[in-house]
């Protein structure tokens, strides 16, 4: 899967180069979810990481939502490295495969 990621220099650069990183990769674990084939369209992926919650929204190529879920806080500074993790290994299983990743973490 090809990625693009833009990072802004905020304090704890290299926190957030390496939690984009393990995002990108926990949510790209090859998995055949029930609707998928060969032949469907892409997905897109946003994640918004808060301090209070975690949304998280799939759409296809038309902008249609696919999927919609929403998880506790993804804070880097309220949670650890290894919460962090198992937050985003919960949700990359209950969402499609995505084609491309957009996250916004505060």
């Amino acid at each position: 899967m090809p990625i693009k990621m833009w990072r802004h220099g905020l304090h704890g650069f290299s926190r957030i180069t390496e939690t984009l990183d393990a995002v990108t990769r926990l949510l790209a674990i090859p998995r055949t979810p029930a609707h998928s084939s060969p032949m469907a369209s892409p997905v897109f992926l946003g994640l918004e990481c808060g301090g209070t919650r975690t949304v998280a929204l799939a759409a296809d190529a038309d902008g249609t939502a696919l999927a919609r879920r929403e998880a506790g806080p993804a804070n880097l500074r309220l949670v650890t490295d290894a919460q962090l993790e198992a937050h985003f290994r919960a949700l990359a299983g209950v969402l499609p495969a995505p084609s491309a990743i957009g996250v916004g973490m505060a």
